[in-house]
């Protein structure tokens, strides 16, 4: 699977994984204070039921005009898109030069997982402030604190060791006088669910003295009616003794030609469908009981892996509703475990498959700043233009090269090697400005060459006019950072600051900017550096002079 998008909309509401992060713009006005390079925003943990934001704060006197005398201002984010909703433009705003505000950034998860993503704040033609964001959604229900930042079978394995911890076997006898007297009973009537004929009754001999009996929506024939299969009332229900009878071992599945209807439930064709009230709650009752059980053989074939497509639908179409989750606090506190996709339906969607063996499918999707189109920028000067590819698949990708078709355009402060590699939930991000010392009209292809099927050869074309903005492209001019390897500062060796504007920027390998300070001697502090491998570059008023690699412990 593979998608390829430029990613943006205006109240930027974004469902990733069930998670969504918000965009607010705010009519204030405050006091500037521009972030320089990449931030971070860390909302801590957040459960399903609570929100969160966090500010933004960006000041429009630092980005290039787009046109006129004001500045056009986009907000976007780039993360996992899970559950992709409508499409729109970027939030904008047109804003005069030098002005300042703020956006807040929200945070509702609706996943006990980890959430990373990307804020942009863009001008007209470039990005100009990139933060990243991450969360730790969490549910506010305990009893799954075990399946936080699961997926697939390590989270199959985490809710089979949960829905067998402690559980209490009641027995086939005890299980059918509770879901007789109590849990299936209102008022002394009890509800037949395929059919929903009414009877009253409160005992088993009631039940069969109005032709009720007691449906295994697992059928307990293929797993030879023992206990706790059995007993697991979790997959009970009161039915009629003839709907009982209709369905027997059948598989669940959509009747085009049914031989049997009753209440909305049809049987026919070696399969039974039930009735619409029912559909979800067969759906969630068959999924939790392989996921305790296991799934037992039908002639060779595991049984839920005949339906289970069908019953991942009913489980969409047809969501918990109150009588269901009451029904689910009962049998807990009588069995003492829970149906996990009642109180969580979304946890399904972090398990591909319930019979066999879950694995995701390998997802390439690259996500882009606005400008990564083809576009007419008009007069670019002497501006150098920032753009940020994201990789929210679950594929690592690897760049393995970036050029210019007709060289009109260059990379300016592009300190990386190729290839490139982009880890899931990272991105890369780099600069490009005109290369000719006058000023030229450009009409350039921009070339991304991936390994990312479908993604392999991304091409967008620019065109307006720039001129070369002096800045060298990073082979030469190296300058010695001692001590190489370092802890706490690095001082460049033969610097000796005479600019007022003398900054150093330090990268990772992605182009990630983790420093960027005013240097007042030949000293720059990196106490606060990652351990990693990074590359400094000096700039004297604007352009990039010198460049050396180090290394932090």
């Amino acid at each position: 699977m593979k998608r390829f998008r430029n990613y943006y909309r205006t109240t930027l509401n974004l469902h990733t994984m069930a998670y969504k992060l918000r965009f607010n713009i705010l009519a204030l006005f405050l006091a500037p204070t521009w972030i320089f390079g990449q931030t971070n925003i860390n909302f801590g943990s957040v459960n399903e039921q609570s929100s969160t934001f966090k500010t933004v704060n960006y000041n429009s006197s630092d980005f290039p005009k787009g046109s006129g005398d004001s500045v056009h201002t986009y907000f976007s984010i780039m993360g996992n898109d899970w559950t992709t909703s409508s499409v729109t433009a970027p939030s904008k705003l047109g804003l005069k030069n030098g002005a300042s505000g703020q956006v807040n950034v929200s945070f509702e998860p609706k996943q006990n997982v980890m959430h990373k993503g990307l804020v942009l704040v863009e001008s007209e033609y470039s990005v100009e402030q990139i933060i990243e964001v991450e969360g730790q959604g969490t549910f506010s229900n305990s009893y799954y604190s075990t399946t936080r930042n699961l997926s697939e079978e390590a989270l199959k394995t985490a809710l089979n060791t949960l829905l067998n911890n402690g559980t209490v076997s009641l027995g086939y006898n005890t299980a059918r006088d509770n879901m007789y007297a109590t849990i299936d009973n209102s008022g002394g009537r009890v509800e037949c669910v395929y059919t929903g004929k009414m009877a009253a009754f409160t005992t088993r001999a009631g039940a069969n003295a109005a032709n009720f009996n007691c449906e295994h929506t697992y059928p307990q024939g293929f797993f030879s009616s023992i206990d706790p299969e059995k007993s697991d009332i979790h997959h009970l229900f009161p039915t009629t003794t003839t709907s009982n009878s209709r369905r027997g071992n059948d598989p669940f599945g959509a009747v085009s030609n049914p031989i049997w209807t009753d209440g909305g439930s049809r049987s026919g064709g070696g399969k039974f469908e039930p009735r619409d009230a029912q559909k979800g709650v067969v759906a969630r009752s068959m999924m939790y009981f392989v996921l305790r059980h296991g799934d037992f053989s039908d002639n060779g074939t595991p049984f839920l892996s005949k339906q289970e497509a069908i019953l991942r639908t009913w489980h969409t179409q047809f969501g918990v509703n109150q009588q269901e989750k009451d029904r689910n606090d009962a049998i807990f506190a009588l069995q003492k475990n829970r149906s996990p996709f009642v109180d969580y339906p979304q946890l399904l969607e972090r398990i591909t498959k319930i019979s066999g063996t879950s694995m995701a499918a390998a997802k390439f999707d690259l996500q882009f700043s606005r400008n990564l189109r083809d576009m007419t920028f008009g007069n670019l000067d002497t501006q150098t233009v920032q753009v940020v590819l994201y990789n929210s698949g679950n594929q690592e990708i690897t760049v393995s090269s970036i050029d210019f078709e007709k060289n009109e355009l260059k990379l300016v402060e592009f300190a990386q090697t190729f290839p490139i590699k982009i880890a899931v939930g990272s991105y890369l991000a780099f600069r490009f400005g005109g290369s000719a010392g006058s000023v030229i009209d450009f009409d350039d292809n921009l070339l991304i060459k991936t390994n990312a099927t479908g993604l392999d050869n991304l091409k967008f074309n620019y065109k307006g006019s720039a001129k070369g903005n002096s800045v060298k492209e990073l082979h030469a001019q190296l300058i010695s950072a001692y001590p190489n390897p370092a802890q706490n500062h690095i001082s460049f060796v033969g610097l000796s600051p005479t600019e007022a504007q003398t900054e150093a920027l330090v990268y990772d390998a992605t182009g990630k900017v983790f420093i960027r300070a005013i240097l007042n001697s030949n000293e720059l502090n990196i106490v606060q550096l990652p351990a990693g491998n990074y590359i400094a570059v000096i700039k004297e008023s604007g352009k990039a002079v010198y460049q050396s690699r180090f290394v932090k412990e």
